[in-house]
């Protein structure tokens, strides 16, 4: 057994040599791969090599952190609890090794007293002193008193019991064996796998393309399904709860919808009704309306000039759409009629904003904001506000879940109006120029942001507040159905927290560029964002994890869970829709259902050797 085998980057082999003969000099004998006999497979000769070191030192670097072999072997050091790693150079360890200690020799000249490398030769040496195992007891040789007055038979029934015994332990060391090298083999291809998926991070941000076309232009789509095709081959050799999670992690980059729809000309408004099946999108020729579960019930609705706005009323069964100037119509989904029709003043729309409940409908020009009840669309509120438009500010004006109170956000200040009593509630400035506000499902509160980042969690009964701040203003606020949380924009940046502690996120994730919606699922339990990059990201917020991410090519403009959680629909401005797998059963029958390939004859040398080769998936 040797005391030490070190991994390390064929680069950085001059500095290897000093530093194994500073170990030696201290006692500590390295195994050198130079000493591989012709004729021997390099692979098995390094397996034989780690197993029979008593510590194994990886050495990091701007190399060797790109190796697929280092990686391999600084996995098998881990999973024997004999890894020592040390840094060459201020590059970062590999992430699934940033939890181990790491020994810095960045600056060190070979010094033989440089403090880290004393620390180093004593960490090796209790190591390498340990006892390597309980050495296998050899069993004592019995022997046996043999009667040579039994018959024929006896003794032929005696040689077969003895070829019998023979071939059992024959066959129980080849089954031993085999099960070790699919260990070692699925440690070596999880490791790739993993590198694979460093790599299309590194690449993307490299890139600095969106994340659809790094896929589709750069190559990051054969990295992805490299990634994949890896990781189902590490599970394939041995189901390691490692290789299913990097394979679960794989499959979050894999595109993969259940069912794509799209239409030739750009989207303008968009909306999904609860649970995804119902989808509405205008197309400057009118209004589409779209039933996956029954294609039956979808239709053309028509609608004369821009559509601005589109919302669904009673849990999908009738559809709102708002024109620039303030128009309105209301449709029966299940027939197909016009329930109501109101023209509007002229004034280009600012905002609008529907009742939870669907009772109510404000729409905001310069001005002016005016409420319908609806269906029918009765006008029941005219009420005039300062002629500021801050067209940034997305969600302007909110009407609380049952349509009774309506918050403005006129300039620098927010206005709450009780619709029942027709009058004016509270005016609480604010300071600063607003960004957004909104009730939360229960009407209790309204959360307003101003653009600097200060915020107010309003009670709209007794017009007290709470003061918190953040780093810059909500762009859009969303609150979850359940569970208490709140999601909020700012840019391309998502955060999500407790209404209880809105100044401390419990989930902060990125897009690059703006983002245009954010949706939760009924549970609350996932959080789902769609950026002006056109890439839409799915959080689990408990383990604080993506668990999807998918683009298209154009912004995606409206996002929506099914019922269950377990599927994602969104829509972009390029007309292109679809619905996305969250939740599967198996994820190796997930990755076949969305690979376009296998590896190739090269890759498939490269990491599985002189294995036959064969396809990773056959369907």
């Amino acid at each position: 057994m040797h005391d030490l085998f070190i991994s390390y980057a064929r680069e950085d082999a001059d500095w290897i040599e000093r530093f194994s003969e500073m170990l030696k000099s201290e006692g500590l004998v390295a195994w050198k791969d130079s000493s591989i006999p012709t004729g021997k497979s390099y692979g098995r000769v390094i397996e034989d090599a780690i197993a029979n070191s008593r510590a194994v030192v990886v050495v990091w670097s701007h190399y060797s952190v790109e190796s697929d072999w280092v990686r391999a072997e600084a996995t098998e050091g881990l999973a024997r609890g004999i890894l020592m790693p040390v840094r060459k150079d201020k590059t970062a360890p590999p992430l699934r090794f940033r939890t181990v200690q790491t020994i810095d020799l960045a600056s060190w000249q070979f010094e033989s007293e440089y403090p880290a490398f004393r620390g180093l030769v004593s960490e090796l040496r209790n190591l390498v002193q340990s006892p390597p195992g309980n050495p296998k007891s050899e069993t004592g040789k019995q022997t046996m008193a043999v009667s040579y007055s039994g018959t024929a038979a006896r003794r032929k029934l005696m040689v077969i019991a003895g070829v019998l015994l023979a071939a059992a332990v024959a066959g129980a060391v080849w089954f031993w064996q085999g099960a070790e090298n699919r260990s070692r083999l699925s440690l070596e291809l999880t490791a790739a796998a993993r590198a694979a998926l460093d790599e299309v991070e590194a690449g993307y941000k490299a890139s600095r393309r969106y994340w659809r076309f790094y896929l589709t232009d750069a190559g990051g789509e054969a990295l992805v399904e490299k990634s994949v095709l890896l990781a189902l081959e590490a599970v394939k050799a041995d189901a390691t709860a490692e290789a299913i999670e990097v394979l679960r992690q794989s499959l979050v980059l894999l595109q993969r919808p259940l069912q794509e729809f799209g239409y030739v000309n750009t989207t303008g408004s968009v909306e999904i009704a609860p649970g995804g099946a119902r989808l509405a999108w205008s197309d400057g020729k009118g209004i589409k309306f779209l039933d996956t579960e029954d294609a039956a019930k979808s239709r053309d609705l028509a609608f004369d000039g821009r559509v601005a706005g589109l919302a669904f009323l009673a849990d999908g069964e009738y559809l709102l759409a708002i024109g620039g100037g303030g128009a309105l119509k209301v449709w029966n989904l299940a027939t197909g009629n016009q329930l109501s029709a109101v023209e509007g003043s002229g004034g280009n729309l600012i905002g609008f904003a529907v009742a939870s409940g669907g009772s109510r409908v404000a729409v905001r020009q310069a001005g002016l904001v005016t409420v319908f009840e609806l269906p029918g669309g009765r006008r029941i509120a005219e009420i005039e506000t300062d002629r500021f438009v801050n067209l940034s500010a997305y969600q302007s004006l909110d009407l609380s879940p049952d349509g009774t109170l309506l918050a403005i956000a006129p300039k620098d200040e927010v206005v709450i109006w009780d619709l029942e009593q027709r009058e004016e509630r509270f005016r609480i400035a604010v300071g600063r120029r607003m960004s957004s506000l909104s009730f939360d499902p229960a009407g209790k509160h309204l959360l307003a942001f101003a653009t600097d980042g200060n915020a107010r969690i309003i009670n709209p009964t007794y017009g007290d507040a709470i003061d918190f701040s953040l780093q810059r203003g909500a762009d859009l606020i969303r609150f979850s159905a359940t569970a208490g949380r709140v999601a909020f924009a700012s840019g391309g940046q998502v955060q999500v927290a407790l209404l209880a502690a809105p100044d401390k996120p419990i989930v902060r994730y990125g897009h690059a560029d703006n983002v245009k919606d954010i949706r939760f699922s009924e549970d609350g339990r996932l959080v789902a964002s769609a950026g002006q990059d056109g890439m839409v990201r799915v959080w689990d917020i408990e383990a604080d994890r993506e668990v999807s991410r998918f683009a298209y090519k154009d912004q995606v403009l409206a996002l929506r869970f099914s019922r269950d959680g377990n599927r994602l629909t969104a829509v972009a401005r390029s007309g292109e829709a679809g619905i996305w797998p969250i939740a599967y059963d198996d994820p190796a029958t997930e990755a076949c259902r969305g690979l376009k390939r296998n590896l190739t004859p090269e890759e498939w040398h490269r990491h599985l050797g002189p294995q036959p080769y064969r396809k990773t998936c056959t369907n």
